[in-house]
């Protein structure tokens, strides 16, 4: 289109400003070119349904390096991807939309406004890059831990018991690996609780 603009803003903008900045006036002003505008046609097949579920999973904004798109008017929030039974994908969180699969290798909205592709493990679409939410960020990896240890606890105290290397109940060992369960266990809440709202 041959345009740009800059806008300035005094303070902390959140997401439904962003939204709403980009909804009312960008898309109205700029909508959607038709599809014969959209250029040479290619060979690459759309996107098959075993394509779309590697691509599903949680993801957060991807900074720096090649992936430096800003995810300014999205702000801080995780994207949640499922994928649909026709190969689609279904976004919430950060962009609410779903992507139809297109010929090209990617997949895209209805009004053309929203595209999306892999690349190398990342998630690129046309409002910022994502990546996958690191593991320490992800309440399930802490619940694990818990369990584990929540299990490891009785598994000691058998241990101990057949061995006789205890002679107090609960041993150090025991009350270790029990209190290891606890901090895991309020670790998974608060990573839950804690995280960004998607």
């Amino acid at each position: 289109a041959k345009l740009a603009y800059v806008l300035v803003s005094r303070g902390r903008t959140d997401a439904p400003f962003w939204h709403t900045l980009d909804d009312g006036l960008l898309d109205k002003s700029l909508p959607p070119r038709a599809a014969a505008d959209a250029g040479p046609s290619t060979t690459t097949a759309a996107p098959d349904l075993a394509a779309a579920h590697a691509v599903a999973g949680v993801y957060e904004p991807a900074l720096g390096g090649a992936f430096s798109l800003a995810v300014l008017k999205r702000g801080d929030r995780r994207l949640t991807v499922r994928a649909a039974s026709n190969g689609a994908l279904i976004l919430s969180g950060a962009e609410n939309a779903t992507l139809a699969p297109r010929p090209g290798g990617y997949w895209g909205a209805a009004d053309g406004n929203l595209n999306a592709v892999s690349l190398d493990g990342r998630l690129l679409l046309t409002a910022g890059a994502y990546r996958p939410l690191v593991l320490y960020k992800r309440p399930q990896f802490y619940a694990w831990l818990a369990l584990l240890a929540a299990l490891g606890a009785p598994a000691t105290f058998i241990y101990e018991k057949r061995r006789k290397l205890a002679a107090v109940f609960p041993s150090d060992s025991v009350l270790a690996v029990a209190s290891a369960s606890v901090v895991f266990l309020v670790l998974c809440i608060l990573t839950w609780l804690l995280a960004p709202l998607a």
